[in-house]
């Protein structure tokens, strides 16, 4: 007998003791607080296994205690807590033998299996079964995923929910890939813990709305430096970064190239690329080139370092620069950037990143390219980074980044979509559509090129703004989105650690740079 699918669902945990990982408690608390009808937690007799091995290394140990000290945050995730005092309300708790767990699943929807043995095939027919994995080793593994990551200097993790089918390859359902923090284990179980809190709600929803998962392939394991040889390379990695970096500053500026042909196609030959370089004391980032009566205007970000918040300038591009210094055109009490920029209607409007305020602005040119007004809002109490809009056979799409953390705000992707680029605006049913640092975050406008579209994204797996993914959109409806890396764009030269936006109009393609310069901000 099945349940009123207009019902919230009924979710269960299965575990073999009442003590269970701190980030897993708040995973459980989330959900419940998102609305889960009730949530059952279902205790199955037997005793607990032995927690994580122990045995190391003095080196490792010792590495461990000062990682700790230093960040101890991540380690607090994974100590143990009582689920019961963890979450006092929406939970009851009911202990069976194992020969009684098939008649305590019956009426439930999904159960969560937290067990270390496996659940008996017919477990998994009498509901859904799900089960967390880390970098497709078991949830229980996540600190030796981590210090494996760490030492073997992975770029990424990736946590994921899993649905257990009998006699098949298990399903992943959900998940997120996240950054690998070069030389802390705990602050990459921080990250793996905040990922997998907010998997677990998006997992329940998804397979309420019918969601099916992807098969999970198995995975090749790359052999694990451990031991010394490891520890002695994250100290050379960070003594290189702290080299590379001694006396230099960041600092981001523009670059251009134009092509032969006007096709709206970026340009990515690095060679190509001609500098446009800040001045002292500012950022120049987020260009977007603008054909406007024969002249390419360059719109783009000017952060003052002793300011703290971007504005929006533009100026207009020659054949070797800028014609003239760039001219500030909005400027707000909060910060400003990504100014894309498009023509409707006869007249020509700028959507901002303006994430700071909490809603989503746009404006409209009085005079262009100098006097704007700030015209109404798309979107209200939403964050968007990047946004970027598109009209793709006849329906307009805003894609945009999003982020629970700020610290991590480039991780996921939400998608919406109108009749008109001013909506109103209807949020994507499986946001957020992507929850991968790899491509997630917008980088530029959509463009066509032999009958497909692209979308150029943040490869951020390096940290934010490290390189540039070019995305081969597959998919794309209300209800579903797929999309394929095709092609990516790293630093190429040593004193270049960033590369962040990519944009074209006709035959002009401009980019951003963060260089190492000498000196001080």
């Amino acid at each position: 007998m099945h349940r009123d699918a207009s019902l919230q669902p009924r979710l269960g945990v299965v575990v073999d003791s009442l003590d269970i990982p701190a980030w897993v408690a708040r995973a459980l608390r989330s959900t419940r607080d998102s609305g889960v009808e009730v949530l059952i937690v279902v205790i199955q007799e037997a005793a607990a296994a032995a927690s994580l091995n122990s045995r190391s290394s003095l080196l490792l140990r010792t590495y461990r205690i000062l990682d700790r000290w230093r960040s101890p945050n991540g380690y607090r995730e994974i100590a143990p807590t009582r689920i019961d005092a963890e979450i006092r309300e929406g939970v009851a708790i009911q202990h069976v033998t194992r020969d009684q767990l098939e008649l305590a699943l019956e009426p439930l929807d999904l159960a969560l299996w937290m067990c270390r043995s496996g659940p008996d095939a017919r477990l998994c027919r009498r509901c859904t079964l799900l089960k967390w994995s880390v970098n497709g080793a078991s949830f229980e593994e996540i600190e030796t995923q981590s210090i494996t990551a760490v030492l073997n200097d992975q770029p990424v993790i990736e946590v994921a929910l899993e649905q257990l089918i009998p006699d098949a390859p298990n399903s992943t359902i959900r998940s997120s890939i996240t950054n690998v923090e070069r030389f802390s284990v705990s602050r990459t179980l921080e990250a793996l813990a905040r990922e997998a809190r907010l998997l677990l709600p998006r997992t329940v929803e998804s397979l309420r709305a019918g969601l099916r998962g992807t098969p999970v392939l198995p995975q090749t394991k790359t052999p694990s430096v451990t031991g010394l040889p490891a520890l002695v390379g994250i100290a050379r990695r960070y003594l290189r970064q702290r080299a590379i970096n001694l006396g230099r500053i960041q600092q981001w500026s523009l670059a251009f190239s134009r092509q032969a042909e006007s096709a709206d196609v970026p340009a990515i030959v690095p060679s190509q690329y001609k500098d446009l370089l800040a001045p002292k004391g500012h950022d120049w980032a987020d260009p977007f080139p603008f054909r406007h009566g024969g002249v390419d205007w360059v719109f783009f970000e000017e952060l003052e370092y002793s300011k703290g918040i971007g504005h929006l300038v533009v100026a207009p591009l020659g054949p070797n620069g800028f014609d003239t210094p760039p001219r500030t055109i909005i400027q707000e009490d909060f910060h400003l950037s990504y100014p894309f920029v498009f023509r409707h209607s006869g007249e020509v409007y700028l959507v901002p990143e303006t994430a700071e305020t909490g809603r989503l602005l746009f404006y409209r040119a009085k005079r262009f390219p100098y006097e704007w007004t700030q015209e109404g809002t798309l979107l209200e109490n939403v964050r968007c980074l990047d946004p970027t809009l598109a009209e793709v056979d006849g329906r307009w799409w805003l894609f945009a980044g999003s982020y629970e953390d700020p610290d991590h705000s480039w991780s996921e992707l939400r998608l919406y979509y109108s009749e008109s680029p001013f909506g109103p605006w209807v949020p994507h049913s499986d946001n957020p559509v992507l929850t991968d640092v790899r491509h997630a975050r917008p980088a530029g406008r959509l463009f066509q090129h032999e009958g497909k579209w692209y979308r150029p994204a943040q490869d951020c797996s390096r940290g934010y703004g490290h390189g540039l993914a070019l995305c081969r959109i597959d998919e794309l409806t209300p209800s579903t989105y797929r999309e394929s890396v095709v092609e990516k764009l790293a630093p190429w030269h040593p004193d270049l650690c960033g590369v962040h936006t990519l944009n074209a109009a006709g035959n002009l393609t401009m980019i951003d740079l963060r260089r190492r310069r000498l000196g001080r901000s």
